[in-house]
């Protein structure tokens, strides 16, 4: 299933489609997440598999881009926030202190 659909469509495209349908807010499972795609992306992929969608969680974990947490023993995906660069930090601290 996950060697397949990689054939298919290009991963970049697979991360990002993956990570616009998780949420800032609301921790999401794995049945959620599926159940939450545009319905055009799952029509013109049907070979995509709940499978291929924790592969792809695995890797948006590894690159710190999600956060996963457990509740009564089921995973849940939460879309993490950007981080600041240094300069926009010291940027922040400099106004804080000068009330620029």
């Amino acid at each position: 299933c996950y060697t397949k659909f990689m054939e298919e469509m290009d991963y970049q495209d697979l991360r990002d489609e993956v990570l616009k349908t998780l949420s800032f807010f609301e921790p999401m499972s794995l049945e959620k997440i599926f159940l939450d795609f545009n319905k055009e992306f799952l029509l013109s992929y049907p070979s995509f598999c709940v499978e291929d969608l924790a592969a792809i969680l695995r890797d948006l974990k590894k690159s710190k881009l999600i956060k996963e947490s457990k509740e009564d023993g089921q995973s849940l995906w939460i879309r993490q926030y950007p981080n600041k660069g240094l300069w926009h930090r010291i940027k922040r601290s400099l106004r804080v202190k000068w009330k620029i």
